[in-house]
């Protein structure tokens, strides 16, 4: 489980199986500049930008709840990681 004291629980396997399923393109999440930001393109023309090392993304949800985004989230598990690790407290 992602976040357990969550109301609504996810668990990454999920996750991945409903961004297949809204057009997320895994295998086009590309490496920028530096080894902590991602483009992470999901579905047509839609494109946003994960930094691991600023807790941020270009969607602002994770720069708003402090709780990584879907889009983080993906990009986080490819890494092997976990996103609790990530979590703002």
């Amino acid at each position: 489980m992602l976040f357990p004291n969550a109301k609504t629980r996810h668990c990454v396997r999920h996750l991945h199986a409903n961004f297949k399923k809204a057009g997320f393109q895994t295998k086009e999440l590309k490496d920028l500049a530096s080894g902590d930001r991602y483009q992470v393109e999901c579905g047509l023309g839609s494109q946003h930008v994960v930094d691991l090392v600023e807790d941020s993304c270009s969607c602002k949800n994770w720069d708003l709840t402090g709780i990584p985004c879907m889009h983080a989230v993906v990009v986080i598990h490819l890494k092997d990681e976990y996103p609790e690790t990530y979590v703002k407290t």
